[in-house]
């Protein structure tokens, strides 16, 4: 598929895109930074760990925390299931609608055997 835009407002396009990805990526960067930190470096400030500790993926998987993020963890887990579903089998008929049918049909046949088919091959496999 061609693009209309000529390779100036291409360049400006990517130039300006990179500041949205920087806000968008350092606080995931921070977080990840201040998990990987021990208790005690938690407060200094830096962005780099001196050292890197696990323990606190220790506390909250295995340690005392685990009664609290686990349930909170799973519960996630099938709200996003459940919601990835839901919007799946909503945009299905949506675009059914849209397409006048053929297609999509078409499409979600082509799915159910390929599930199908995939499902037998590991059958197979383990047997």
């Amino acid at each position: 598929m061609e693009s209309n835009l000529s390779t100036r407002a291409k360049t400006w396009l990517g130039i300006s895109a990179i500041p949205i990805i920087l806000y968008s990526i350092v606080p995931i960067l921070w977080m990840l930074s201040l998990s990987l930190k021990p208790s005690s470096d938690q407060a200094d400030g830096k962005f780099i760990p001196s050292e890197i500790s696990w323990s606190n993926y220790s506390l909250i998987l295995t340690g005392g925390a685990k009664d609290l993020f686990l349930p909170a963890l799973a519960n996630s887990i099938v709200v996003c299931l459940s919601a990835t579903v839901i919007s799946v089998v909503l945009a299905t008929f949506a675009a059914y609608a849209l397409v006048g049918g053929a297609m999509v049909l078409l499409a979600i046949v082509g799915f159910v055997q390929s599930a199908s088919l995939t499902r037998e091959s590991a059958a197979r496999a383990g047997a």
